[in-house]
């Protein structure tokens, strides 16, 4: 068998469970109210089998309608998209979805052997793109191996890795958010606080996927108010902290953090000018720090893949502070 045919073999025989794909669609339909447990976990892509894809497609529109779901809505929602060849079909597998079910309420351990294959395959499709780079020789060692590990932390973190998402999708994750953050828990699902009340009241905290720019003229205290937020994220909220600093060296910005932490004047730290109390003030509030997970890297002129690669290696990053962003090299 030659190396096209390995890839392709391997594709072939991608890994789903038809069982727990009908079970998630049939729990949904018996009971609608499950549909909110099942979206934390699946997309319509999760799905293998293209009928199952459909239904779930049509599912979640009905969900965000706020329509009706049961076999009858559902069949009429699906004769009219044309998903089914005959309207037996359609009815035939419908019921046998509903009948199938051994229970609504495992729906998510379902939806989460669902999500594992889905993984599953999008690691072989990664796989495979890999192959077919290196066959073709259209790109270097270094640039192949950040694709693929870009590729595979899309894949860790549950993202969709084509780039392009229907709307519809969008406003189902938009809608379940805002259904969180209205409910008693709220506090759970708004952004991490910055440590300004006044900003966090404009901002909600610092949320996922948020880019922030500071700006002002140069010595007006962006560094030292980055280092206060990034300090306040660290130690009050407990996220792990990541700074990158391209102008000024680790113990530059230690020095800053501890100056800020301990209210002593930056010219006593840089010149050893301390009295006993401020040794006093230092000590507590090193020690305070070295509990933070706050990570410092001081190279210069790093890139952006550079920056990449090694936050993909702490997990479950809070933030990322840049200083500063006109000093990256592509």
């Amino acid at each position: 068998m030659d190396r096209n045919a390995s890839a392709d073999a391997l594709l072939e025989a991608l890994p789903y469970s038809k069982e727990a794909e009908q079970s998630v669609l049939g729990a949904v339909i018996a009971d609608p109210a499950r549909i909110t447990d099942v979206l934390e976990y699946l997309k319509p892509e999760s799905f293998y089998g293209s009928y199952n894809r459909e239904i779930f497609s049509v599912l979640m529109r009905m969900f965000l309608a706020s329509e009706k779901i049961d076999v009858v809505t559902l069949l009429d929602k699906v004769l009219s998209e044309g998903i089914f060849p005959t309207e037996s079909d359609a009815k035939m597998y419908l019921v046998s979805l509903v009948e199938m079910v051994p229970s609504t309420s495992n729906v998510a351990d379902y939806a989460r052997i669902v999500q594992e294959k889905y993984y599953l395959r999008s690691l072989a499709e990664t796989s495979r793109k890999i192959l077919d780079t290196i066959r073709e020789g259209t790109g270097d060692a270094k640039s192949i191996m950040d694709r693929a590990e870009q590729d595979i932390f899309d894949i860790r973190k549950g993202r969709e890795t084509g780039g392009l998402t229907r709307i519809d999708e969008v406003i189902i994750e938009t809608y379940d958010r805002l259904q969180k953050l209205s409910g008693d828990d709220k506090s759970e699902y708004v952004g991490t606080p910055s440590g300004f009340g006044a900003l966090d009241t404009i901002l909600t905290g610092l949320n996922k996927s948020d880019l922030i720019l500071v700006a002002a003229r140069p010595g007006m205290g962006k560094t030292s108010f980055a280092l206060n937020i990034a300090t306040n994220v660290a130690v009050r909220s407990g996220k792990k902290v990541a700074v990158f600093s391209l102008e000024m060296s680790k113990e530059q910005l230690v020095g800053r953090i501890l100056s800020s932490e301990a209210l002593i004047q930056s010219g006593a730290l840089r010149t050893g000018n301390l009295t006993p109390e401020d040794w006093t003030k230092l000590a507590m509030t090193a020690q305070m720090l070295s509990k933070a997970e706050i990570y410092i890297d001081d190279t210069p002129s790093i890139t952006v893949a550079d920056i990449k690669a090694k936050l993909r290696r702490i997990p479950d990053i809070g933030l990322v502070v840049i200083d500063y962003l006109q000093l990256m090299t592509s």
